[in-house]
């Protein structure tokens, strides 16, 4: 473990580099983010650097603390999601190495790109109809009739094909969906109940959006 008073601006640079492409490898591999966050400040612990972590929808953002230093550095933007628990496994046993004193900057740097180089272990369409389903059974476990179990495999299938095309195509997915969000919200509910032919004596509050 590296002397926290010790550290030099190159090494926390190198740290926050490093602590990023952990966090990244996990997030985009599917990974929750209370993982990603507790592997990245176990990771930075190691190297006697203070870490903390904000997980957004497509990039991470990591401050480092040490030695009465700090470093913020953004992480590369995420562009796809995907499911591979090897690479999970992988970069979470690397970590619980480097917190044991058993890797070093060098040996974690090779491994990092030798994890992240691989091919995806499943295509993006089985990525999609998987999510699909997994939100199909969620709706079905939470007392969905049937056709409801097909309207969610579509609606989660179509969910994140788009989000990854949007990624692949370089759109600002956070962005967009603070806009849509924004849209939403600024209508309010009777307006959101008018869209889904609700009366509007069921809504459960109404405001007016005047500002």
């Amino acid at each position: 473990m590296t002397d926290l008073g010790r550290m030099d601006p190159a090494s926390i640079e190198d740290v926050a580099h490093l602590a990023l492409q952990v966090g990244r490898l996990l997030f985009e591999n599917g990974a929750d983010t209370a993982e990603v966050h507790e592997s990245v400040v176990r990771f930075a612990a190691a190297f006697g650097c203070e870490a903390h972590l904000m997980v957004s929808y497509e990039v991470l953002l990591l401050t480092l603390v040490a030695g009465g230093q700090f470093r913020t550095k953004v992480g590369y933007r995420v562009p796809a999601m995907n499911v591979n628990m090897a690479a999970i496994a992988d970069v979470s046993s690397l970590v619980g190495e480097v917190a044991n004193g058993r890797r070093g900057m060098a040996q974690v740097r090779t491994q990092l790109e030798d994890v992240e180089g691989r091919p995806p272990l499943y295509g993006r369409w089985v990525v999609v109809v998987a999510l699909g389903l997994t939100a199909a059974s969620l709706a079905r476990l939470f007392g969905g009739d049937w056709p409801t179990f097909w309207i969610a495999w579509l609606a989660g299938s179509t969910g994140m094909w788009l989000r990854q095309e949007l990624g692949r195509r370089g759109f600002k997915l956070l962005g967009i969906y603070s806009s849509l969000t924004f849209q939403v919200a600024s209508r309010g509910p009777v307006s959101c109940a008018g869209w889904l032919a609700i009366p509007r004596e069921r809504c459960v509050c109404t405001w007016d959006s005047a500002f």
